[in-house]
């Protein structure tokens, strides 16, 4: 099952699991009625270490997925997601979390 993840959250995985995790901009008003994202946008892991491998737009274009794997027990990292609206300009949005490996 996905984890949908609260901008600058904090979770934690075991270093064998691999999770799909939901950036959710659909939540708390983050985007106005008939807004999408544009594409699945980036995703960046710092520090390396992180597998990271079927980005997608989840159904309605509001929310993107990856799916994340491996890591080094005892290290944290910062999954970001930066993204662009369907707006005319396009908004540029990015959210983020800490993903402590255990």
């Amino acid at each position: 099952m996905p984890e949908s993840i609260r901008d600058k959250g904090h979770t934690t995985k075991d270093s064998s699991e691999v999770f799909l995790y939901v950036f959710d901009y659909d939540v708390l008003d983050n985007l106005p009625a008939g807004v999408e994202l544009a594409t699945a946008g980036t995703f960046a892991i710092t520090p390396s270490g992180l597998t990271q491998s079927n980005q997608a737009l989840e159904a309605g274009n509001r929310s993107a997925h990856v799916l994340i794997g491996g890591g080094i027990v005892g290290r944290t990292y910062t999954i970001e997601h930066t993204v662009s609206t369907n707006e005319t300009p396009p908004q540029v949005k990015s959210k983020w979390f800490k993903l402590r490996i255990t």
